[in-house]
């Protein structure tokens, strides 16, 4: 946890990177910890906590690498395929990936510009639906596919 913050404070006192690319290093420094270490995903959350993108990539390169420790996705960011986290561990991640999407739509707000800015608040909505979902399916293992069609998709 401390050389992540380390990463993120000396490249942005330096100025040679941006915020961006230092938090992206900080988290993929901390996600092959996270599945075991709850100290290690509370210092991630923080992290993400304090992350103001500067750029709409440098905010989905966040959020993908957070989604992929999330979803359990092996896609070469975390080094390893991750298992799918409990709920009570995930809830907190998806929360601050959450707020970097924030981040973006309150920027366009700013700049007058509502129609990028709602695209940013459906993004933050597909992502928390997507993690929702993969979610109850980790937790429905031993449903059938009509249950898990059904809680996924908002329909009673």
């Amino acid at each position: 946890c401390e050389a992540a913050n380390s990463i993120v404070a000396s490249i942005v006192k330096n100025g040679t990177e941006s915020t961006d690319t230092a938090t992206f290093y900080a988290v993929q420094l901390l996600l092959p910890h996270c599945p075991n270490n709850e100290d290690v995903r509370l210092c991630l959350v923080q992290i993400l906590e304090r992350f103001y993108p500067k750029s709409d990539a440098g905010a989905r390169n966040i959020v993908k690498l957070v989604a992929s420790l999330v979803m359990g996705v092996d896609d070469n960011l975390t080094g390893k395929g991750s298992n799918i986290i409990s709920v009570g561990y995930t809830l907190p991640l998806v929360e601050a990936c959450e707020a970097v999407l924030l981040c973006r739509y309150r920027f366009y707000m700013q700049d007058g510009q509502p129609g990028t800015a709602a695209l940013w608040l459906v993004e933050g909505m597909e992502f928390r639906a997507n993690m929702m979902a993969t979610t109850m399916i980790s937790k429905n293992n031993n449903k059938s596919d009509e249950d898990l069609s059904a809680a996924t998709s908002g329909s009673c």
